[in-house]
């Protein structure tokens, strides 16, 4: 069994107004994975993944990292938020500095590294990402996916182990979309645990390893996608639908036309390349 790097456990939050946002929420994050946190409009998604780096301090209930409770105090949340860096909806509640370098490299330095060192760091996460091009720009003059972009890199420049990124695609073209999402492979491919919040169901059924399932401040349920994803009466109920693609490799195995035994595709593209294979014809 994968070892769990990150918990939550009996989490409540109330709002000032007294709301509440969490209601004894369960959620075990397993080193290594991709897990999509999925739920309506205030199921408590955002609420949940400024926990798991101690921006919000639950009302009761606790965070573990490592297995170790974690705890409020200054310095240990620093060395928390180095380990587990979140990545906002909004790029511009996040970017801060002016210019590109400047904020990325903030980071890092906050981390005491040489101020070469730093640079090293910051010229590293923006090859990877593409965008080295943006390196002296000015943040207010970047477009709302080189925004989204940069507050990724502002994140990686601090080598999290754990990143929880909060509707990451939401925003973005379809392109800008494919290549934030083939970055976030290449972080996992290099053991980094990725924690995704997103109305996408498709895109949560074709990344992710493991899914949640939030329900008015709950975590109705957890498990593989192709198990949860495949209960419509827990989805209606958490007012989601199941993703399109498992609905027709689902429709596709009811007449006849795709084996039972066979595993159903998990994007458009394999679903494609299913109905072509001789295999099915």
């Amino acid at each position: 069994m994968a070892e769990v790097i990150l918990e939550a456990r009996q989490l409540d939050y109330r709002y000032s107004g007294g709301a509440a946002g969490l209601r004894g929420l369960d959620l075990t994050v397993k080193r290594g994975s991709k897990l999509a946190v999925l739920g309506a409009n205030g199921a408590g998604k955002s609420t949940l993944l400024l926990h798991l780096n101690g921006v919000l301090r639950p009302t009761r209930g606790e965070i573990r990292l490592d297995g170790r409770p974690v705890r409020y105090s200054r310095q240990e949340l620093s060395l928390w938020r180095q380990q587990v860096g979140v990545v906002l909806q909004d790029p511009d509640d996040q970017l801060f500095a002016a210019s590109v370098f400047q904020d990325v490299s903030f980071g890092p330095l906050n981390q005491g590294l040489s101020p070469p060192t730093a640079r090293e760091r910051v010229a590293e996460v923006l090859h990877a990402l593409g965008i080295e091009s943006l390196w002296d720009r000015p943040t207010h003059s970047l477009s709302f996916g080189q925004k989204k972009l940069v507050a990724l890199a502002g994140v990686l420049a601090m080598r999290p182990r754990v990143l929880v990124l909060d509707e990451p695609t939401a925003g973005l073209d379809p392109w800008g979309a494919q290549r934030l999402v083939e970055s976030l492979e290449l972080l996992h491919r290099a053991d980094t645990t990725l924690v995704m919040a997103t109305h996408d169901m498709d895109l949560a059924y074709g990344w992710a390893s493991e899914v949640a399932v939030l329900d008015r401040g709950r975590a109705v349920l957890q498990g593989a996608p192709h198990l949860v994803l495949q209960d419509e009466q827990l989805l209606a109920g958490a007012h989601l639908r199941a993703p399109w693609t498992l609905q027709m490799g689902l429709r596709l195995q009811e007449l006849g036309l795709y084996p039972a035994a066979r595993v159903l595709p998990r994007t458009p593209e394999e679903l494609l390349m299913c109905l072509k294979s001789p295999e099915l014809a």
